[in-house]
């Protein structure tokens, strides 16, 4: 960003923004003479545009969400004072670096224009506007690109000759604006490590998905029809409309291998015992709150012996515990909400 001072200006825009519609104020601004940028050091109240001047407007972007679906973007001026239509204006992409802050050759920019603003449309004292829509979608995708803009007369045997208004001249007229019309059907969802997501409709379905290298993958489905929901990008998860689940893909549980004693919380299910050095107890959870929760467990040693506990006052078929003493003896345990019961064993 060139002007970090401007941030909170950009967040208050956001702020008055519709969910759809966001105007950027422009952040910097400025204006050549002859091929050199003047320094205006913040206090240029217009911005002059003829044959042998350019104006210059930056916006900061970063104040978008990253890969956001645009409908449009649309660079508005003011004119406050305008002396000869000529061709009109035209707008280009700024290729090169620049600070309203520095006397400097006048930064390169794109010789095709984004797009013009006929002569017909250029009124004193009142408002213009040209989409500059590929520019705005390009930064969004690559933020370091973002140079700006520049507006030249468009050459010919007659030029335009008139001022634009800065920011720095409320005065005498209205700076410059980006205004931003995102997809409202989209929502974009920037991660703390730079991780982006992107949630929206398509056909009947909803999708939430994972913006990776301009493309993208479906992270969560929900189809619009049967009300089934798929999670993941290779292997699936299917919650059903019909209350069911399906699993394509591998199943995976968390498994972990225990030498000490240990009580089994909600963040465990896979118990391979290690009792080679000593006698092992695992003690369950109340079974209260917990009904359908299951838990595995293996003795991996031929040496001492597994005590699977209960806890609160539950038992498990009717005990309080059960011992294992064999070497690879499994029980699976299930809560029904009130005690545990022993829905496998070897």
């Amino acid at each position: 960003m060139k002007n970090p001072a401007f941030r909170h200006l950009l967040a208050a825009a956001l702020l008055s923004a519709t969910a759809s519609a966001v105007t950027l104020p422009a952040s910097e601004d400025s204006s050549s003479t002859n091929g050199t940028l003047t320094a205006a050091g913040h206090k240029a109240t217009t911005l002059a545009v003829s044959s042998s001047r350019r104006a210059f407007v930056f916006f900061d972007t970063s104040q978008l969400p990253a890969n956001a679906s645009i409908r449009y973007a649309r660079l508005r001026i003011f004119v406050p004072k305008l002396t000869a239509t000529g061709n009109g204006l035209q707008v280009h992409q700024v290729t090169g670096a620049w600070s309203e802050s520095a006397v400097s050759a006048e930064p390169a920019f794109n010789p095709a224009p984004l797009g013009t603003i006929p002569a017909n449309q250029l009124p004193a004292k009142g408002f213009a506007s040209v989409d500059v829509t590929s520019a705005v979608t390009a930064w969004l995708t690559t933020p370091a690109s973002n140079e700006g803009l520049a507006i030249a007369a468009v050459p010919g045997a007659s030029t335009a000759n008139l001022t634009l208004g800065s920011k720095e001249g409320s005065s005498t007229g209205y700076p410059a604006e980006l205004e931003v019309e995102l997809d409202s059907g989209k929502v974009v969802i920037q991660g703390n490590g730079g991780t982006t997501y992107q949630m929206a409709p398509s056909a009947d379905n909803l999708l939430l998905q994972k913006i990776t290298g301009g493309g993208s993958n479906p992270v969560l489905t929900v189809d619009g029809a049967t009300n089934d929901v798929r999670i993941g990008i290779g292997g699936k998860l299917f919650a059903l409309g019909d209350n069911s689940v399906r699993i394509d893909g591998a199943l995976s549980l968390e498994a972990t291998t225990f030498n000490t004693n240990f009580n089994a919380n909600d963040s465990t299910c896979v118990f391979f015992c290690n009792t080679a050095s000593n006698n092992l107890t695992i003690t369950l959870p109340a079974a209260s709150g917990r009904a359908g929760r299951f838990y595995f467990f293996k003795k991996i040693s031929s040496s001492n012996a597994l005590t699977i506990a209960t806890s609160g006052g539950n038992s498990i078929d009717s005990a309080a515990s059960i011992v294992l003493t064999t070497n690879n003896s499994c029980r699976m345990v299930m809560s029904n909400g009130s005690n545990w019961f022993v829905m496998s064993s070897l």
